[in-house]
This record gives structure tokens, sequence and C-alpha cells, in this order.
């Protein structure tokens, strides 16, 4: 006997499943570029049924932010859960919101609709979940520490990894030792890209490499959270072997070809959507124009693209 709600689900309900699943949490806006052809109205009706049938739930950004973003529970794991494979941990919530949705938007950026040819995104709730026997070849062993996510870039002369770090607020020195040991020890990643609020926790943590990695502490490319929710991956990097150029740039290291600077032309659309945590901006013109004060670890909150409704479900 089919479930109550099953009757309902189109296979983009199954795709934007699988997608809350790898990436945690995410806003309307972006799934309304990525699934329902950037229509704001289209998309939370939609995402208002698959609550109400209990797949997704709607949850607050942050107590501090009203705002909201979309996230997998339950009911919805377990629908999918036959379709991922054999999993090590049983996770599919986020354990920290506001984190999880800046290391998604800095991660995809301008790959929401799609990553050019040979790229690969490995997130944290994959190398998390899954048994590294599951996981891409290209992926290092990950005991003794977890990253944010993973690049994989293609290259003339074999392939390139980047790391992916989102630290908004310091640990202890201590707790970074292990941290930084298994980027000095793991050959494979290339660079380690740091999105930090502040200018001193970049002088901070590059003081701790120093110390414990001198050789390899230019491998470490910061990027200030200010400067990200403005331009995106035009983002300048701030300390690192790449500094003074944007992450786009490094980015595009991995690819001699120039894939990824040519990839899409509109260089903050993608990234702006994912960061618009507005749970229904098409609601007035007043309630687009919302923005959180610059000391308060702002969203990025653009314009709402103006798409017709193509459909409606």
């Amino acid at each position: 006997m089919k479930k109550k709600y099953e009757k309902y689900l189109t296979e983009r309900d199954v795709c934007l499943l699988h997608f809350l699943w790898k990436w945690k949490v995410f806003t309307t806006a972006g799934l309304a570029v990525k699934f329902f052809d950037g229509s704001a109205n289209w998309a939370y009706n939609r995402l208002l049924k698959l609550r109400k049938a209990g797949y997704v739930d709607n949850c607050y950004l942050s107590m501090k932010h009203r705002h909201r973003v979309w996230m997998l529970n339950k009911k919805g794991f377990e629908l999918i859960r036959s379709e991922l494979p054999e999993l090590q941990n049983e996770g599919f919530r986020s354990e920290a919101i506001q984190h999880d949705l800046y290391a998604a938007a800095i991660h995809l950026g301008d790959w929401l609709i799609d990553s050019p040819k040979g790229v690969e995104l490995i997130t944290e709730q994959e190398l998390r979940n899954n048994f590294h026997s599951n996981l891409p070849k290209w992926v290092p062993e990950l005991t003794r520490h977890r990253p944010d996510g993973l690049w994989y870039l293609p290259d003339q002369n074999g392939n390139v990894v980047f790391a992916l770090e989102v630290e908004l607020n310091l640990k202890s020195k201590a707790e970074y030792g292990p941290v930084i040991r298994f980027y000095r020890d793991v050959e494979e990643i290339r660079r380690i890209v740091w999105l930090v609020k502040k200018r001193s926790h970049i002088d901070s943590l590059t003081e701790r490499f120093k110390e414990i990695a001198p050789e390899k502490y230019k491998c470490h490319e910061f990027i200030l959270l200010e400067h990200f929710v403005k331009v995106g991956w035009e983002a300048p990097i701030i300390q690192g072997l790449e500094q003074g150029r944007t992450l786009r740039n490094l980015l595009s290291l991995g690819n001699e070809s120039g894939v990824v600077e040519k990839s899409y032309s509109n260089s903050s659309y993608y990234f702006s959507t994912i960061l618009d945590a507005r749970n229904c901006p098409y609601k007035s013109p007043r309630y687009a124009r919302i923005e959180f004060p610059q000391n308060s670890n702002c969203m990025a909150l653009q314009p709402y693209p103006n798409k017709p409704l193509t459909e409606q479900e």
C-alpha cells in the first residue's frame, strides 16, 4: 500500500529531496532557480505541499534572523534512503543551519544549475555519512578530519582537489592542531579555502599554521564573509598563495581551458539566490527589500527575479 502522500510526488520532487539531503539546507530562492525555472510562486507553493505531506521542514535561519530555509525531515529521508548508497551514518539534518547555508553558497557558487564538465562537488553530508569506499576514488582518507566540502577540478596534467572550511566562530588554538596536521600530511589536497568573519581570525589561524606546518601555511586561502556575501566568487583572497586574486581565479587554477571562468557570465545571480533566506520573497516589494544590519552576519538579499509562472502543482 502506498503512503498517503506518495501520489503527489513527481520526479522533480524526489530530485529536490535528494538535493536537500546533499546540501542539508537551502532557501526558497535557491530552490526556485534550481528546480522551478526561477519562479518564486511556483517553488514556494510546491514546497508548502511537500511540508504538508511531511517530507520537508521549514526552519528559521536562526533565532536572530527570522527568515527561513528548507530542510529534509525523517519522512523525506526515509523516502529517498533506498536510492542512496549504503551509509555508515543515517544523518540528514543540519546541526548548524547558518553555517551550512554559507557552506552551500560558497561551495556551489555559480554552479547552482550545473557544474562544468569534469568538476565534482562532494559535500560534508556525503563525507560524513557515506562509507569511504562509496565515495569517488579521488577523495582522500578523512578519518582524522572532515572538511566542509571538496572541489574536484580537471587539469591538463591530472586533477586537483581543493577543500572548504567555513569558520564562523574561532576555536581555541589547540583545536586547530589536528586540522593543520591533516592538511600538512594529505598531499592530494592542493588548496584549502577558508571563509571567516574577521581579519583577526585570519591572523590567528595563520600564526598557528606557521607554528605547525610552516612549509604549507600559504596553501590556506582566506576569504572574508563580508566580501563573499556581496560579490560571491569575486571575493578577493585576503591571504594565501593567491592573495589579491579572487575565489573564481583560484577555482580556475585547476582548469587550463578556462571552463570554470567561462561557465556563467552572471557572477552574482546564483550565489545571491542561495543566500536569499526570505521564505516567500514575492509577497510584496517592501518585503523584498528587507536587509539585515551590517553587524548581523547578513545574508545577501537581492531583488527576486521576475519569472512567469509556467506551471502550478
